[in-house]
């Protein structure tokens, strides 16, 4: 379902499937209050969680810039 936070992040990531994902979070557990849940990382997801999993130092100096740029976008 939509929701500002989805929308913002898409319109700083573009559009892309949205997925399950096979391991837990705490995000379900927030959910059931009526706080609106994106879970969202640095990477390629199909190397994450995996024991030679890696990630480059553009995705990781990318993170508090997306984060900054949602937060803008939910605030306007």
């Amino acid at each position: 379902r939509d929701t500002p936070l989805l929308d913002a992040l898409t319109a700083e990531l573009g559009p892309g499937p949205l997925t399950g994902a096979p391991y837990a979070t705490d995000g379900r557990r927030l959910a059931p209050l009526g706080i609106d849940v994106v879970i969202c990382g640095p990477g390629e997801l199909g190397q994450a969680h995996q024991p030679d999993e890696s990630l480059t130092l553009a995705d990781l100096h990318r993170g508090p810039a997306l984060i900054a740029a949602v937060a803008r976008r939910l605030l306007i």
